[in-house]
């Protein structure tokens, strides 16, 4: 009987846990969990950024298609194809004051995109001729106004003065009213009107360039320069119209010795509004697009976008009827956005480092305390546009090694522009 009561004893002991075998018990499942939610947090955040990646190809790609589609649908062969396109919006979560002008903002983010369609051409007129910029070197220009410095004397008559819409032909007018693409050049207001010649049979559009100093008033004065894109034009009544005096032509429009001062029809279209019942699509939560990352032009030559952009801080890519790039873009061979996670744009690294300072240059404190660099957080993607063939292809740029001494990556768009692209 005692035997049986002390192996009962014994057996019970065995069945129950100390104290130290349950704390160590739960430090296990602790450590795993947080080893669980680390990396699967890592998972997502990558997934999100993936996802915006493939979200803006599909936008870009299907802008193209919709460009071709809409070409393939008018019978009339006079008339113009649209050209469509996508319209990058900014995140205001990202903007901050500019450092070189705390009056301005500065754009650090898009965070959502639209479809955009050309609006139909409005008809006009321009005087088209060559000017000597440099001895023995001329440039094909473009007027508003008609006998521009031509022969036979005749005084300077702007276009379209007895038309119901002769202010809305007016350059000044339109700029007023932000329907001119614009840009900072230089720091200097820099518009783009595309105009489609009657004589031209290809309807492929040229670009007149011009900035507020070549605007005139009908009586020849010169309006003052602006340099806020985000104001309505200044100097002069509302109901001051300023013409086009003159403007740089995309290219020539007669032979290289041929010269003409007689008024050409024409037709031009205004800036790109929103295709009717499209709403901006919005990339996955923390992912963004990096403008200062995202380049024009390529790993050569290339540009930041952050210049390019409009007074609202958008940003068009354009696609004309046959599928490639149309517009002031077209000429620059690749357009590179860089998809990261927005948290690394706060923290101040660009595609460029892999490793990042607190004020945002390139070095290896650790603020994180793991005893190496501050890295980034989230994945990192290139949607690229080639702008001759119009196709977009996405790029996983995360595994271009940085220098081990500077922990700068050499050229991460070099690696997009030869094969390193996921289709």
């Amino acid at each position: 009987m005692r035997s049986a009561l002390l192996h009962k004893a014994r057996a019970s002991r065995r069945a129950a846990f100390t104290l130290i075998e349950m704390v160590l018990v739960i430090l296990v499942i602790l450590i795993l969990a947080v080893l669980t939610v680390a990396v699967v947090g890592n998972m997502v955040d990558g997934d999100r950024v993936r996802g915006g990646a493939r979200q803006v190809q599909n936008y870009l790609a299907g802008a193209r298609d919709r460009a071709i589609y809409a070409a393939s649908r008018i019978e009339d062969g006079s008339k113009l194809p649209p050209a469509i396109g996508v319209r990058f919006l900014p995140d205001n979560s990202y903007t901050i004051p500019n450092p070189s002008d705390p009056t301005q903002s500065l754009v650090r983010a898009f965070g959502s995109m639209v479809f955009v369609q050309e609006n139909d051409p409005l008809p006009t007129f321009l005087t088209v001729f060559q000017e000597e910029v440099s001895p023995g070197q001329f440039e094909w220009r473009a007027s508003q106004f008609s006998d521009l410095d031509g022969p036979g004397g005749d005084p300077e008559v702007s276009f379209g003065q007895s038309s119901n819409e002769f202010a809305l032909r007016a350059a000044g007018e339109l700029m007023k009213r932000g329907l001119l693409p614009g840009r900072l050049e230089g720091g200097v207001p820099t518009f783009y009107l595309p105009v489609y010649f009657d004589r031209d049979a290809s309807q492929e559009p040229y670009y007149v360039r011009f900035t507020p100093a070549n605007l005139a008033r009908d009586d020849g004065s010169n309006p003052p320069v602006f340099y806020d894109m985000s104001q309505p034009y200044g100097g002069g009544t509302p109901s001051t119209v300023w013409w086009l005096h003159q403007g740089e032509l995309s290219k020539p429009y007669f032979d290289a010795t041929s010269s003409s001062y007689a008024p050409q029809p024409c037709k031009f279209r205004v800036l790109p509004s929103v295709v009717p019942s499209e709403e901006p699509r919005i990339l996955p939560r923390g992912a963004v697009i990096d403008v200062a990352s995202s380049v024009i032009g390529g790993s050569t030559g290339g540009s930041s976008i952050q210049g390019q952009l409009r007074a609202d801080g958008s940003f068009d890519v354009m696609f004309n009827s046959r599928g490639i790039v149309d517009g002031p873009l077209a000429s620059r061979g690749q357009v590179h956005l860089v998809v990261v996670d927005g948290e690394d744009i706060e923290r101040g690294f660009s595609i460029f480092n892999a490793f990042a300072d607190a004020d945002g240059t390139p070095g290896f404190d650790d603020a994180d305390g793991d005893g190496a660099g501050d890295e980034r957080q989230g994945d990192e993607y290139i949607i690229s546009v080639r702008t001759q063939t119009g196709s977009v292809y996405v790029s996983d740029v995360n595994n271009v090694v940085p220098d081990t001494a500077t922990g700068i990556r050499p050229d991460p768009f070099a690696y997009a522009e030869t094969g390193g692209e996921a289709r």
